[in-house]
């Protein structure tokens, strides 16, 4: 294997161990699970965003316009206080045993609390090692996304790179599986992750499909609704930001269904979140006596 990139990384003295499934039952196929974060002294110690050095176009932990990120990032907290390292390491645990019991190989890369094995170096082993790479992480946000998943963003510079030029079509076959699957909706719960491709695909099959502009709404929501309180000087209960937050989600699905409402009475959700968030940002831009 040519081990491309393996000299990006900067934490890599670790090892992962490759476990096989009984041969009676082996399928001849290696699934790589990776338990997030668990990497002492990873958050001071920066790599590449991506090979070639540009600079991301999404945002996230790591925000759009950076050219490095943190090795291997310490992760969040729940709240009980137990860290997510914890948790995903447990998880992993539990998928190893089930995938050998299915008859699959399984390569770990975290098995305790620390590996020393930075995101690039995970990544380059499960490239060269195996035919599937799960990275196990849980969500920052208190709030329940649901399933999501993420996808290569229309973009040159994400899609003209190796190895994702040569493997980013397959993404878009999650769109199809999750229409074979006898889906009825998709809800996006982060930051537009999903393919125009992929949209058509699941659009194409009569699905719900509710973009993160609209349905992952609730966290810029509640950044808003704590910025209105430091204006105000006042502090709300759980109880009350939660009311607010109910009813500005159920306005951005009100506006959904005005403004992509489909003359069979479907609802086009991306085109209604579309003209719902111009008409917000024209109508704002007016009060401002901008235009």
């Amino acid at each position: 294997p040519a081990w491309l990139y393996a000299d990006h990384s900067k934490i890599n003295t670790g090892t992962a161990t490759l476990y096989h499934a009984r041969p009676s039952i082996a399928k001849g196929k290696t699934v790589c699970i990776n338990a997030g974060h668990g990497t002492e002294g990873g958050s001071s110690v920066k790599t590449l965003c991506h090979p070639d050095g540009t600079p991301k176009v999404t945002g996230g932990t790591t925000e759009a316009g950076a050219t490095e990120a943190v090795a291997v990032s310490s992760g969040m907290d729940f709240l009980d206080g137990t860290p997510e390292r914890e948790v995903t390491v447990a998880l992993a645990l539990v998928v190893k045993d089930t995938l050998l019991k299915e008859g699959y190989d399984v390569l770990m890369i975290r098995e305790s609390a620390d590996i020393q094995l930075d995101n690039v170096a995970r990544t380059v082993i499960a490239n060269n090692r195996a035919d599937c790479h799960i990275a196990l992480h849980y969500d920052g946000t208190e709030s329940d996304k649901g399933v999501f998943f993420f996808s290569v963003p229309s973009d040159s510079t994400y899609r003209s790179m190796e190895p994702v030029a040569s493997h980013w079509m397959d993404h878009n076959r999650l769109g199809e599986n999750i229409v074979k699957g006898g889906a009825i909706c998709l809800a996006e719960g982060a930051n537009m992750p999903t393919t125009p491709e992929a949209i058509k695909i699941i659009q194409g099959a009569g699905l719900l499909y509710s973009p993160g502009k609209a349905s992952n709404a609730g966290g810029v929501a509640t950044s808003g609704l704590e910025m209105s309180q430091n204006s105000m000087r006042t502090s709300w209960t759980a109880e009350e930001v939660d009311q607010y937050l109910r009813r500005i989600m159920s306005d951005i699905h009100a506006a959904c269904v005005k403004y992509g409402t489909r003359e069979d009475g479907t609802v086009n959700y991306v085109k209604g979140a579309n003209i719902a968030g111009f008409i917000k940002v024209a109508g704002a831009m007016a009060d401002q006596g901008l235009v």
